[in-house]
């Protein structure tokens, strides 16, 4: 248990993404202007408050300006000489840097508390995270379902131009997201047979399958030279999160039908065993 608990917190840790042009800007006026464009003859768009950060690629800074997404979900820049460049440097300076910053967002800290506990209780068999290997391609089949439709369709939409036809196809995305994620949480529920653990369990499984799909679409998408390392990393992080989530699969089979396997059988109490062995008539 020991040993499973201290790989969680080495996979948590050593998948802090380093990349190498990834920029954080602290605002440390009292309040800086947002820009519709990156000049000072551009119109004001909003203000970032104090205290806040500004996280973006070092390649998408423009003539001195960072761009900036507001809540309204608007895009704009804000003149680098406003803010404190305060980007870490090495791991030792992520963990420093990424630790204030979850404890100053105390709704990231809780949130990032629930998942490693998720994982702590998953690895413990505690609590069943994936039932199968079928329960990890549902949960990526959130994220990776709509990306194929969208491939499979713009083109279509785009050609027709109709409002009508985008409605459809927004309406269908929603309906299949819908009932994919009643799917998955009948199941979790059915596993755990609690709430509180199948909340853990969702609250685990989803975001970590979310991540590992978003970065394998990152990684086989296409690139200039500049994203070439950054995709190293993400190779590099793919590598620690994939045993982990395989890790945190209880039967290692494609469809679980109810009957352990010979790993779980070697594992399991002459008590659990006898329940397993259908009787013969």
């Amino acid at each position: 248990m020991g040993k499973k608990i201290a790989l969680v917190f080495f996979l948590i840790f050593a998948a802090v993404p380093l990349y190498s042009d990834r920029k954080i800007f602290k605002v440390t006026k009292e309040s800086v202007n947002v820009r519709e464009q990156p000049s000072l003859k551009s119109r004001i768009i909003g203000t970032l408050p104090q205290g806040e950060y500004v996280f973006t690629d070092s390649e998408k800074i423009i003539n001195g300006w960072v761009p900036v997404k507001l809540e309204e979900g608007k895009t704009g820049y804000i003149k680098i000489s406003v803010l404190k460049d305060v980007t870490p440097h090495g791991l030792v300076e992520y963990f420093k840097f990424y630790t204030n910053y979850f404890v100053e967002n105390y709704l990231v800290v809780t949130f990032f508390i629930l998942i490693v506990l998720g994982i702590i209780l998953g690895l413990t068999k505690s609590v069943v995270i994936y039932r199968d290997y079928l329960d990890v391609v549902k949960c990526g089949s959130l994220i990776l379902l709509p990306y194929i439709l969208m491939l499979l369709f713009a083109k279509v939409i785009i050609l027709f131009n109709s409002e009508l036809l985008n409605k459809i196809f927004i309406g269908l995305i929603i309906v299949i997201e819908v009932i994919l994620l009643i799917s998955i949480v009948v199941g979790t529920y059915k596993d755990n047979r609690s709430i509180i653990k199948t909340f853990l369990a969702l609250i685990t499984k989803i975001p970590l399958t979310t991540l590992f799909v978003l970065l394998l679409l990152e990684l086989f998408s296409p690139s200039d030279e500049k994203k070439k390392e950054n995709k190293t990393d993400i190779f590099l992080i793919l590598a620690l999160i994939t045993p982990l989530i395989y890790a945190l699969v209880r039967h290692k089979v494609w469809i679980y039908r109810g009957e352990k396997t010979e790993e779980e059988l070697k594992e399991a109490s002459p008590e659990e065993i006898a329940r397993t062995i259908k009787p013969k008539i």
